[in-house]
């Protein structure tokens, strides 16, 4: 009875392959192309995917919207099916637009901000009606656009930040943003630092303004000292939480570390000669542009987590009140690697490398909760119940083989280089799932969690074919090419999208491919034929009834792929076919 339930245990997960997220859908997303003459009559077009992304999911329509290469047009993309449609555009012409930030209102507006060259935007009542001259290229610029993609408000505004989540909007929608200033600017008043630090060389400094819904400039200060910059900003329940680093602090600064903070001063580390300690600050403002409290944090030299997908930094998320946030740590010889707590999902770093990376939960009183090492991770990202941590894993990364759960969506590595994702518990004790998406080429994506899901986006390169019918396109995508950057390039890429759920998944694409396991019984040899060419990451794995493995194949890229089972014992087996695009699984007999 035992091993007839152990049995019956090893076919439920082979038909579910016991993953905690299944693929509802996936696709390719439109591509960008110019047509480029050179010398005329020899045109050629070229193809541009985006690996300069701007993202954001509106929580409770669950819709992801993000934009295309050339960033001034808007997509929206629902989790029902893969179809994608065009939102919005921003005027572009005579000089050229970028959005840089999408954020959403409680009525699931949009707000955006960017960069522009073009005159005659604004609407009536801005905030500047002219574009705002700077050192920078263009203006900086802030609107509305509402559910239907109709423009309600357009402002001019002070040249945004860049390389930054430098947009949020709190509960009441109200609109926050970081943007350069010049310091010798006398910003407002009675707030935290209406002067820039005039000791300082640089011209430009970070400064924080405050904009109603309507657009109405409400107050502006800025949030500066010696060089730092401001990496993320995030409104919470009852405040706006500011991340960043202070790039010359030293072991007596504390002007991002507030008297009874977690951290008040600085490391005072010491690189080539110089006083330059770059460590990261937390900060908490107030509504009313005062400052709540602020923390330093780390021992060694830190930096916010960088990203190559996003075209925004993306190391701080809010759940509340809470706030998490991604650091890396340059390790030195001879200094504590103890700054996490205990209990946690890693107390002690993965390996003996000068960077390591922690998460950390920082309360709304400017106390630390929790610190956690992690395997890896760039960006962060929560739905209000759990943690959703992305990274881009080499395949020769000495972990990559150990990285996912039982429970992942593709548990190994695909290829050059892959999207992963993590999903960790907001008390920093577990990790729930971890599971890679990506193929041949070199992938890199992030995860962007609804309430019963998530999906995942990006882009793709270095690919051998552009059909993607078995990784990024399932059976009603409605693009499943790729594209050559020229007519010459032997590789392919393009930008995909997926959806993956907890719910059940009613589309065919765990049906699309047909096999044929042959013969049955088998003596010698057992021909696994399928219907198209099968990719190199397809697996093939015999179980005996007890569920232990007793053979393991890797595919030929062929639609006929053979195993010597000659050393098999007599008896019934199970062959389970699997790639991140399919999972199916037989029963033979061995003579």
């Amino acid at each position: 009875m035992k091993k007839l339930f152990s049995f019956l245990l090893i076919i439920t997960c082979f038909n579910s392959y016991c993953q905690l997220y299944k693929r509802a859908w996936g696709t390719l997303l439109p591509i960008s192309f110019k047509t480029i003459c050179s010398p005329p009559p020899n045109c050629d077009t070229v193809y541009f995917h985006n690996n300069n992304l701007v993202a954001h999911l509106e929580q409770k329509s669950n819709t992801l919207y993000h934009t295309d290469f050339d960033l001034n047009r808007i997509y929206k993309t629902s989790t029902i099916n893969p179809s994608t449609s065009l939102f919005y555009t921003i005027p572009h012409t005579g000089g050229g637009s970028l959005i840089k930030s999408i954020k959403t209102t409680s009525k699931g507006d949009l707000i955006i901000c960017g960069r522009t060259l073009v005159n005659g935007l604004a609407t009536a009542g801005a905030y500047s009606t002219t574009p705002i001259a700077s050192l920078f290229t263009g203006s900086g610029y802030v609107a509305k656009i509402d559910t239907s993609g109709k423009l309600v408000w357009f402002t001019y505004f002070h040249p945004i930040l860049q390389n930054s989540s430098s947009l949020t909007v709190d509960k009441n929608d109200n609109i926050y943003i970081i943007t350069d200033r010049e310091k010798t600017e006398k910003l407002t008043a009675n707030t935290f630092q209406s002067n820039g630090d005039l000791t300082h060389p640089l011209i430009y400094m970070n400064a924080i303004s405050k904009l109603d819904t309507n657009g109405k400039h409400q107050w502006s200060t800025f949030y500066s000292k010696d060089h730092s910059i401001i990496r993320s900003i995030i409104a919470s329940t009852n405040g706006v939480y500011v991340y960043g680093e202070h790039l010359e602090s030293n072991a007596s600064s504390n002007y991002f570390g507030s008297s009874g903070s977690f951290q008040e001063y600085a490391t005072g580390m010491t690189t080539a000669g110089t006083n330059n300690a770059n460590t990261v600050f937390i900060s908490k403002f107030n509504f009313n542009g005062t400052r709540a409290w602020s923390s330093y944090f780390g021992v060694d030299r830190s930096l916010a987590a960088q990203n190559n997908i996003l075209s925004y930094n993306s190391s701080l998320t809010v759940i509340n009140d809470d706030a998490f946030i991604l650091t890396n740590h340059e390790i030195r010889p001879g200094i504590s690697k103890n700054i996490t707590t205990k209990g946690v999902l890693l107390e002690a770093p993965v390996s003996n490398s000068q960077i390591d990376i922690t998460l950390t939960k920082f309360l709304g009183n400017g106390q630390r909760g929790w610190t956690t090492f992690l395997y890896t991770g760039n960006i962060i990202e929560a739905n209000n119940i759990e943690l959703f941590v992305s990274s881009t894993v080499k395949k020769t990364d000495p972990f990559a083989s150990n990285l996912s759960t039982n429970n992942a969506y593709q548990k190994n590595h695909g290829g050059t280089d892959d999207t992963f994702s993590t999903i960790i518990s907001t008390d920093g004790k577990k990790r729930s799932y971890a599971s890679f998406y990506g193929f041949v080429g070199t992938d890199n994506g992030v995860a962007f969690p609804t309430s019963k899901g998530y999906f995942c986006i990006g882009y793709t390169f270095g690919n051998t074919s552009r059909f993607t019918s078995l990784t990024f396109s399932t059976a009603n995508s409605p693009i499943k090419k790729l594209s050559r950057n020229t007519k010459g390039e032997l590789t392919f890429k393009g930008n995909y999208i997926a959806y993956f759920t907890t719910e059940s998944v009613t589309n065919k694409e765990f049906n699309q491919q047909t096999f044929n396991v042959y013969p049955n019984p088998a003596t010698d040899i057992l021909n696994i034929q399928s219907k198209e060419n099968l990719p190199e990451n397809t697996s093939f794995t015999i179980y005996d009834l007890s569920g232990k493995i007793v053979l393991n194949h890797s595919a030929v890229h062929s639609n006929l792929n053979q195993m010597n089972i000659s050393n098999l014992s007599s008896g019934a087996y199970i062959l389970q076919i699997n790639n991140p695009n399919i999972n199916q699984s037989f029963k033979f007999i061995k003579k």
